[in-house]
């Protein structure tokens, strides 16, 4: 035994652990996430196209057991979630489920096992239908601003954006005003510039109108203080 003691090495072996666990609390999951959890690792088809029309996902894995759900969070930031009553052909390495996936962009796809163990988040690929007429908003940036009486410019991401289309904003009071083309700079089909007034506090809906009428999803830009 060394010269320091039995109680001095206990001593260092319970200090050391304090101090693991303080260096490690903030990297802790905050969900269990063990030898056990779920883990995504591919989805057929691989680049699904983007339709409101329902299709079937097949999602492999690891660790996937009887009651788990889905959560998709889509390009826009919003979350579509999948009960258990909607999976289908589950066994511990695959299952089936029907979904809408309405916009182009990336989509981040988590497992939560009955057990509530969650996988880590693996991202999907939504392509845009080369069909498809209808514009599509995948997402602003910023998302969020600052409250200002001076024009602010906003990037709108997306699809099918064509020559001479405005947009419809329903501002935090819910009144609608259109912005056509001295808002609008920058055009593709792809993305454009929204200049406008974001004067108060709240949130912002936007929705694009092509020309030829046929009109987006809805995006939202949130104005703080």
């Amino acid at each position: 035994m060394s010269a320091f003691g039995l109680p001095h090495v206990l001593g260092v072996l319970v200090l050391s652990g304090l101090v693991a666990s303080a260096g490690c609390t903030a990297e802790v999951p905050t969900e269990p996430t063990g030898a056990n959890a779920p883990r995504v690792t591919g989805v057929t088809p691989q680049a699904p196209i983007a339709s409101a029309a329902p299709q079937v996902l097949e999602i492999r894995g690891e660790h996937l057991s009887a009651g788990l759900s889905l959560t998709l969070a889509a390009p826009d930031g919003e979350t579509i979630l999948v009960p258990p009553s909607e999976i289908a052909a589950l066994d511990r390495s695959s299952f089936q489920t029907t979904v809408s996936l309405g916009l182009p962009g990336p989509y981040s796809l988590t497992v939560r096992n009955a057990s509530n163990e969650v996988s880590p988040p693996f991202v999907m690929t939504v392509v845009a239908n080369p069909d498809q007429t209808q514009p599509m908003v995948s997402g602003v940036v910023p998302s969020s601003l600052t409250r200002s009486t001076t024009t602010q410019r906003v990037l709108v991401q997306g699809a099918n954006f064509a020559a001479g289309l405005s947009v419809s904003v329903v501002d935090p009071d819910g009144l609608i005003s259109t912005q056509t083309a001295g808002a609008v700079e920058s055009l593709t089909s792809t993305s454009f510039e929204l200049a406008m007034m974001f004067s108060k506090v709240g949130t912002y809906s936007l929705r694009v109108i092509n020309p030829s009428g046929d009109t987006s999803n809805v995006a939202h830009v949130v104005v703080g203080l």
